[in-house]
């Protein structure tokens, strides 16, 4: 294979090829670096005497290469010192980039550069990169600063379909994270420290964004997507317009892609294309302006990828001689692998690559393809077509460009849109074919704009009013598309045969989800927080191929269970919802009713003594409230549901407490189930002996209403269920717990730990 590509002048291919390889070998099974780097040096001298070791020397030398840069990780010293609950801690460092806003008002995010740790007392002098999250004044790159707050490694995904942040960041070199105690836990110890090259293009960045807001008042939506297109910043753009983006396959527009800079070189040459300047003449100009954007995009790692790429693939087109542009864009990954192997395993990469790549092989043959059906009649002379006739042809051919370049992108993105966010967006081809165009011509306005600002305002203002109305039109063409039926839709991932019962229980920090499924059948019970939802159960309902959900469960009232019930409703469409009888009086209550009143049908309220049939196998079984309880405590106010099979029976408990604990007691003599899910109550008496004992479970899943602050599960309660011989999952340690009955019984698994339990039994 190696050979051919060399004899069809395409030997980059098969180096960068061959990096990968060894990156991804040294990601999955590293070894000692000095058994590596042995092995390096021998088929490096072999390659001397045969042709074919260049290859396995390719490969030994990546996975040294990124072995190294694993074993020798900074942050990975760092956080063998810290735990996963937070350690006080005094740290001074320097801030590495400009602060993002948080999630707070007046909090801040950024990287540090770690310079002196304290601990416990305990002094360590460290030079690796940390998270901080800052209260108060925003600080600036640059800034020695020191915060006497908490430390501790960057948590694990707890839950299926989470995103990994940990390891995204762990990408980056950061494992840890450092919060303040309050705006008092910090202060800024000197000025200026860091590098004068960036914190100039940090501060050209910032003029550009003040440049492009002029005259927009207060339109932050149209203003964010403006300098999103034009300068790869995401910050200002809201999340639902993000989601519009996503769902049509248009996101690649909001980042300093390929795409971006490949835009910005098309401007480039049109500027230059009238000063007589060749190909071969003009790149050596475009190439320095493609870099000097990316300098001033804030050298960000996709601006510098995409700009080396691009500049590429212009050197390759360039060039007098027939040259392969496949082989100059494997020549920029191996580059890019070179400076950051870790760049490999970054969906900016693969996404930026993959479209890129598609572009050069596909985009000429469908424009020859298509081409033939608008072409006029060859045997009829040019010059004896109308004026009308070859304006015609002109625009036709225009628009079998744009649509070869739509398509081509849309397949060179598709698949990673499917591996990576199990979505396939059919009418991406349509929502391309309009927002392209126009997002040239917004990065047109864009650069005009930032040039006219220079000199004066007012032209600058009147520029930016322009790219309002073409913002606009991009925002309302990608609102029509994501609107048509059957625009998107999530593909599962083929996993094997389904289970006959498959049900989630997810640990958030406060409240509560989980989701039950069947071959055919979908139910919610709970949504938790807005930001669980949109962090995790929305991948995970990806991630299963979930389009619709068949009903969604509101057990409870609080913010941490029903919080993300208005998003679930909104983009998944439950068929039936169930709400509790009893009404509640808290804002999330509020703003949960305001968004049934929307709902397709009517919510129905189930109450003690009602029965839903899910199928011929399944029912769930309402045991608590009845209708009439005056109880004002609201963990006791919750739904308990028990999940009926025939050889399977699951109580869901929420946060009960004492008093739905002996109200079940003295009003139901059957409460036996082979599972229990209950979290206990920091503020109440839970999970009595007695209550226990009437369910005799086999496997209790909990976890700790504020577990996160400290609280643990009582070691008496524990011992209790150890002495009954019932096997605890707490979720403080296991994360979330996944059941499955299958032919041979039931299990369940734990999600952080991977500990399982078995029941064995023939359903």
């Amino acid at each position: 294979m190696f050979e051919s590509l060399r004899q069809m002048r395409l030997p980059m291919v098969g180096l960068a090829v061959c990096a990968m390889t060894g990156v991804v070998m040294a990601d999955w099974h590293p070894l000692p670096v000095l058994w590596s780097t042995c092995a390096t040096l021998l088929l490096g001298l072999l390659s001397l005497r045969w042709s074919w070791g260049i290859w396995w020397f390719t490969v030994a030398f990546f996975f040294t290469l990124h072995g190294q840069r694993m074993a020798e990780a900074p942050g990975a010293a760092l956080a063998t010192l810290l735990d996963d609950k937070p350690r006080g801690a005094v740290v001074t460092g320097m801030v590495q980039d400009e602060p993002q806003a948080g999630n707070d008002p007046d909090q801040w995010r950024f990287p540090m550069q770690v310079r002196e740790l304290q601990l416990d007392g305990q002094h360590y002098a460290f030079a690796a990169p940390v998270l901080v999250y800052w209260k108060g004044d925003r600080p600036r790159y640059g800034d020695v600063v020191q915060i006497h707050g908490y430390a501790f490694k960057i948590p694990a995904a707890r839950n299926p379909g989470e995103f990994d942040y940990a390891g995204y960041l762990k990408r980056q070199g950061i494992y840890a994270e450092v919060t303040m105690r309050g705006p008092e836990g910090g202060k800024t110890l000197a000025h200026g420290q860091g590098s004068a090259f960036y914190a100039m293009a940090l501060g050209a960045r910032e003029w550009m964004q003040s440049s492009l807001r002029l005259g927009l008042g207060d339109a932050r939506d149209i203003s964010g997507l403006i300098q999103s297109m034009t300068l790869g910043l995401q910050d200002d753009t809201p999340p639902d317009m993000a989601l519009l983006f996503r769902e049509t396959g248009t996101m690649h527009l909001f980042a300093v892609s390929g795409m971006n800079v490949a835009m910005l070189a098309i401007m480039l040459w049109l500027v230059l294309k009238p000063f007589g300047l060749r190909r071969s003449r003009a790149v050596w100009v475009m190439v320095p302006l493609v870099f000097f954007y990316a300098v001033l995009t804030g050298l960000s790692a996709s601006g510098v990828r995409s700009a080396l790429m691009v500049s590429a693939v212009m050197i390759a087109y360039s060039t007098e001689r027939k040259s392969q542009p496949v082989n100059q864009l494997a020549a920029a990954a191996l580059l890019i692998l070179l400076w950051d192997s870790n760049q490999l395993f970054l969906v900016g990469f693969q996404l930026s690559f993959g479209v890129v790549f598609a572009l050069m092989i596909l985009v000429t043959p469908l424009q020859n393809r298509w081409k033939r059906l608008v072409a006029p009649d060859p045997f009829i002379p040019r010059k004896l077509l109308g004026m009308g006739r070859r304006f015609y042809h002109w625009m036709a051919e225009l628009v079998v460009s744009f649509l070869a370049v739509t398509c081509a992108s849309w397949l060179g993105s598709s698949p990673f849109g499917w591996w990576y966010f199990h979505m396939v967006s059919p009418v991406g081809v349509a929502a391309n074919l309009v927002a392209v165009p126009l997002a040239f011509f917004v990065m047109s306005l864009g650069a005009m704009a930032i040039a006219a600002a220079l000199f004066s305002q007012g032209l600058a203002i009147v520029f930016n009013n322009a790219n309002w109305l073409l913002a606009k039109g991009i925002l309302c063409s990608v609102s029509v598309c994501a609107a048509l039926p059957g625009g998107h839709f999530y593909v599962a991932i083929p996993q094997g045969p389904a289970p006959a019962l498959d049900l989630t229980v997810f640990d958030f920090e406060t409240g509560a989800s989980s989701l039950f499924s069947r071959p055919g059948a979908s139910w919610l019970v709970d949504a938790g927080r807005d930001r669980d939802f949109q962090w995790t159960l929305r991948g995970n309902l990806q991630t299963r191929g979930i389009n619709r959900l068949d009903a969604l469960w509101l057990t409870r009232s609080g913010t941490g269970s029903i919080g993300g019930a208005s998003t679930a409703i909104a983009e998944f469409a439950p068929r039936q919802i169930y709400d509790s009888p009893l009404r509640e009086r808290g804002a999330a209550w509020k703003a949960l009713q305001e968004a049934l009143a929307t709902a397709p049908r009517p919510a129905f309220h189930p109450a003690r003594g009602d029965e839903i049939r899910v199928d011929n196998e399944t029912t769930i079984r309402v045991l608590f409230p009845p209708r009439d309880l005056s109880q004002n405590y609201a963990d006791d106010r919750s739904l308990v549901l028990q999940i009926v099979r025939p050889h399977l029976r699951i109580l869901m408990m929420s946060g009960s407490g004492f008093l739905t604990e002996t109200w079940l007691l003295q009003q139901h003599d059957d409460l036996r189930s082979d599972i229990l899910i209950k979290s206990l109550n920091a503020h109440d008496l839970s999970g009595m002996e007695d209550f226990v004992a009437r369910v005799q479970p086999r496997l209790v899943i909990s976890g700790w209403d504020g577990y996160r602050n400290d609280h643990g599960i009582p070691i008496d309660w524990t011992q209790m269920l150890s002495a009954r011989n019932i096997t605890l999952f707490r979720q403080d340690e296991t994360g979330a717990v996944t059941i499955r009955e299958t032919r041979q019984g039931w299990s369940a698994q734990a999600f952080l730990t991977g500990q399982v339990f078995t029941a064995a039994g023939s359903p």
